[in-house]
């Protein structure tokens, strides 16, 4: 059983706009990206709701999940941290601090299956590996086991 814990960080959210402010070219093929832009920041003002949804859904979220991971026989355990964030790419992952970054910018569906997808990069990660590969596996992986909600 996994637990996801959800939380919001102002500094991260910024530094993921400086990061894509600086390095565009890292971003650019991505299926979706949310651009620092005034849209971008009317969100984050007006997100107090929307972060205390999943805030209070944590539970009902990580139920969902663990119960696809157990359905594909994942081993993966414990609680988990995810940053919502409303500038930058769907998601990140570290494994280190077993952290995930999602973008809530794109639709609850979206959401979800972005969480589905670094969670899986969580229980695949290969330090070995480059990002690309460590995604190649990812991706075999979601074609044998698609995401629905």
């Amino acid at each position: 059983m996994i637990y996801i814990k959800f939380k919001y960080n102002l500094i991260k959210e910024l530094k993921m706009a400086q990061m894509l402010l600086r390095s565009p070219e890292h971003f650019r093929n991505l299926r979706l990206v949310s651009w620092p832009n005034a849209r971008t920041f009317w969100r984050i003002v007006t997100s107090g709701g929307l972060i205390r949804y999943f805030k209070r859904s944590e539970f009902e979220i990580s139920n969902f999940l663990s119960e696809k991971l157990a359905k594909i026989g994942s081993k993966l355990q414990g609680d988990f941290t995810c940053y919502l964030h409303f500038i930058g790419p769907e998601g990140r992952y570290n494994p280190e601090r077993r952290e995930i970054q999602a973008n809530c910018s794109f639709g609850f569906v979206n959401f979800l299956e972005t969480l589905w997808h670094e969670l899986l990069h969580l229980e695949y990660y290969n330090p070995e590996l480059s990002e690309d590969e460590n995604e190649v596996i990812v991706g075999k992986i979601e074609e044998k086991y698609p995401f629905e909600p």
